[in-house]
């Protein structure tokens, strides 16, 4: 393995939490020859408006490490995408700063 920091993007519903499982167990197995490897989910397409994905998030944080940045439900990352660009390139501010918010959490560590 050639990482010290796994991400494992994630929708915030049941289904795409399940089909993590698998990921998980390799992780975890990985982990028995390199116990500094560490991993984080990251919310990805998260809908902070709805009461499910807010219970939802809140089981599994008390489950799994999981990356205090969450990405948002937004339109700006499939058009940035569409036209060559990244979304920092975008003029989405809230996408930005939330990419920007993502990169600084990672770099602290």
């Amino acid at each position: 393995m050639l990482c010290d920091l796994i991400i494992i993007p994630v929708g915030a519903t049941a289904a795409e939490l399940w089909a993590t499982a698998d990921l998980l167990e390799t992780i975890s197995e990985a982990q028995n020859n390199r116990p500094q490897l560490e991993y984080r989910l990251l919310w990805n397409k998260y809908r902070t408006s709805t009461r499910s994905t807010k219970e939802l998030s809140q089981e599994v944080e008390l489950e799994a490490p999981t990356l205090q940045t969450k990405l948002g439900f937004r339109v700006a990352y499939g058009d940035a995408l569409a036209n060559g660009l990244s979304v920092t390139e975008w003029r989405d501010k809230k996408a930005k700063q939330e990419v920007t918010d993502l990169t600084n959490e990672i770099i602290r560590g």
